[in-house]
């Protein structure tokens, strides 16, 4: 779809899979997604991406890098909407991190300890 540009011929199955499928693996569901969300932006279709970003969020997104540096989400990331998501997905990440590394001042010192020449 990327390659071929043949988004408008595809959309209405990509977008069946990623609202309807059944799929037991949620970490699939949620890459399909995200794909999705891409392909949505790429196309220029900004409320169709925010959809797939709603349904990717609430699969439990917490790809922090990807919500804030993907350009091609730069126009999805301009809308309230976009940053309402956008908050909830670093909402996320900054609790898995602060569950696995601890609170948030201690992992930028030890950041910065390690970064440090």
């Amino acid at each position: 779809v990327f390659l071929d540009r043949t988004w408008a011929r595809h959309r209405d199955a990509i977008l069946e899979a990623c609202t309807t499928s059944r799929s037991p693996s949620k970490r699939r569901l949620l890459f399909l997604a995200q794909i999705a969300v891409e392909l949505a932006a790429y196309a220029g279709e900004l409320d169709t991406s925010l959809v797939l970003l709603e349904r990717a969020v609430d699969l439990d997104l917490f790809d922090r890098h990807w919500i804030d540096r993907c350009p091609l989400l730069d126009a999805v990331r301009a809308t309230p909407e976009g940053q309402r998501l956008q908050q909830r997905v670093r909402v996320r990440a900054e609790s898995i991190l602060d569950a696995l590394y601890g609170e948030l001042e201690e992992r930028h010192s030890m950041a910065a300890t390690i970064l440090t020449p």
